[in-house]
């Protein structure tokens, strides 16, 4: 789902054979679930209508406990509708995208009780995973991937990470304003800043909520 310059994705809901996944606090509790809710945060440039570069996930973890027979009452009133809704909320999440998201867990969440088998456990952990993307449209002609040829510029420093160019390295980028950054560098300085290291030049458009 997307909502103005982000996009919401839920990746996965499921039950997983691995018992070390639970906080030693959960384990001795009525036979029940642990929820391990991922949310995994993104930022990805887009230009001329194409994905650019994606930043590397961002990882936050939440647990709760419940119990076999909170999952069977109404939706609107079950306890686990009430938590997600909770953890949803937290995360700043739009209306739409909340209530989406919770009916969906709460219904592969009906259909895996409904086929686990008993296996010995008291608590059965399910593993649910978001995906939070922060999409920032770059201006045209904001990048420009420069080859840089032997010795052009020796002894130059990519002001970001103090690091001097050197030719057969990390792929550098040519700015609209002339100044040359690493990729890499400059792609996760976008993720604070819209703006040029050197110079301040604006160099993609504000996110809108």
């Amino acid at each position: 789902m997307k909502y103005g310059n982000r996009r919401f994705e839920l990746r996965n809901v499921e039950l997983v054979d691995d018992q070390s996944l639970v906080p030693e606090e959960f384990k001795n509790m009525a036979r029940g679930f642990c929820f391990i809710v991922q949310f995994y945060y993104t930022t990805e440039f887009e230009y001329s209508h194409r994905s650019l570069e994606s930043l590397a996930n961002v990882l936050q973890c939440q647990h709760f406990h419940i119990q076999f027979p909170q999952i069977y009452t109404r939706d609107e009133d079950s306890l686990l509708s009430k938590l997600l809704a909770s953890f949803l909320t937290n995360e700043d999440l739009p209306d739409d995208v909340q209530k989406t998201m919770a009916s969906i867990i709460v219904d592969v969440t009906k259909s895996i009780v409904c086929s686990t088998p008993n296996t010995g456990h008291k608590v059965e952990p399910i593993l649910v995973q978001f995906g939070i993307v922060n999409v920032i449209s770059m201006k045209e002609n904001s990048l420009f991937t420069h080859v840089i040829e032997e010795g052009s510029l020796k002894g130059e420093q990519c002001v970001i990470c103090l690091e001097e160019f050197s030719s057969g390295e990390l792929e550098i980028v040519l700015m609209p304003c002339s100044h040359v950054y690493h990729r890499n560098c400059i792609t996760k300085w976008l993720q604070t800043t819209l703006h040029c290291p050197t110079c301040w030049l604006r160099l993609a458009q504000e996110p809108s909520d």
